[in-house]
């Protein structure tokens, strides 16, 4: 079976984008542009390899961990999957510092705002350009999930964004990176586990939401923007030595 893109990338991506340097440049309002152009976004689909073609090798793989990940799903991985499947914000971050809220961050909300309708921008692009069908929509005589999704299947845009933000926290967030890698990984299998994402669309879409992350750490704006959040996140840190009671 192809090794997953994200395999080949995630150690680069946890360890030297850690080492850019944050921009001078003054922070950007959320309300201009969007940080990606049209022709950044099309070139981010243009990496997708094509969604595998109906009844192909990859395909019936495909078809075949689907069908044993459903007989093998345990009640709390379930529903676990559930509750990943209303992915957000606080989804991502409550693990990783439960002080953060919309209420006492709300600019860190709006920023992760912004940066998921940005990644869904590209998935949803991605999968109109493939229309793959849903596992459940394509075998609805084998493949039963836990609930149904809209849109198309390939590639998913919960590992796209996963692991889009996965990146992005890891630079706020350096000291948790292990726990940031294993939540969002554990987010885009919820997909395959449910019934809604072959195994195939998680793959891709975990590629894709690191390039797109990638991208935009190139981006001075995105990086001015994501200082001033840095600056943000470490004032609530409790001074060295002090803990919180």
């Amino acid at each position: 079976m192809k090794t997953p893109r994200w395999t080949k990338r995630y150690r680069f991506v946890f360890s030297a984008l850690t080492l850019i340097v944050w921009a001078a440049a003054p922070a950007v309002k959320a309300a201009e542009a969007d940080w990606l152009s049209k022709d950044e976004v099309a070139a981010l689909i243009a990496k997708l390899p094509p969604s595998p073609e109906p009844g192909s090798t990859r395909d019936l793989a495909d078809l075949e961990l689907e069908i044993y990940m459903q007989e093998h799903r345990t009640h709390d991985r379930s529903a676990q999957a559930v509750v990943d499947s209303g992915y957000s914000t606080a989804l991502a971050v409550k693990d990783i510092d439960p002080r953060i809220t919309p209420d006492r961050n709300p600019a860190f909300f709006r920023f992760f705002a912004r940066l998921h309708r940005e990644a869904n921008l590209v998935d949803g692009e991605a999968k109109d350009v493939w229309k793959r069908p849903r596992p459940f929509e394509g075998h609805p005589d084998v493949v039963h999930p836990l609930f149904t999704a809209k849109g198309y299947s390939y590639p998913s845009g919960h590992a796209t964004m996963a692991l889009c933000d996965a990146v992005i926290l890891n630079q706020l967030f350096p000291s948790k990176s292990a726990l940031i890698l294993t939540n969002a990984k554990r987010i885009a299998q919820s997909r395959v586990i449910a019934g809604v994402h072959y195994e195939s669309d998680v793959d891709e879409g975990e590629g894709l939401g690191m390039d797109i992350a990638g991208d935009l750490l190139n981006k001075p704006q995105f990086l001015a923007e994501l200082s001033d959040l840095k600056t943000e996140v470490q004032a609530q840190e409790p001074p060295s030595g002090k803990q919180n009671r």
